[in-house]
């Protein structure tokens, strides 16, 4: 199956799933990263959800990040140039969400 086949694939698949599927879901992902060998690090790069497309929420993922006291580094997009810039989410962090519905710094 080719790459565009294959995301339009799973997009699909997550626009079918229900907000409790989504949220039962993230949970329990968030659940699973607890029981990883990861804690030994101090930065860790999260992106923030795009709450339209149905992807995880990272929310939860964010909370354990913050109760183990670690950074967590997010990023913005350019879709002049395609670059990414990278920021460390402080309580200062000023978010803002897109056109395309993307949270950026």
């Amino acid at each position: 199956m080719e790459k565009q086949a294959l995301r339009n694939k799973y997009k699909q698949l997550r626009l079918d799933l229900t907000l409790q599927e989504i949220e039962d879901n993230s949970l329990q992902i968030a659940n699973r990263l607890l029981e990883l060998d990861i804690w030994d690090y101090k930065m860790y790069h999260l992106f923030l959800s795009i709450e339209k497309h149905k992807e995880v929420q990272t929310d939860f993922l964010l909370h354990v990040l913050q109760g183990k006291n670690k950074n967590v580094v997010i990023s913005k997009s350019n879709f002049t140039d395609y670059s990414m810039s990278h920021f460390l989410l402080t309580d200062d962090t000023r978010i803002v969400i897109n056109k395309w519905g993307n949270s950026r710094a």
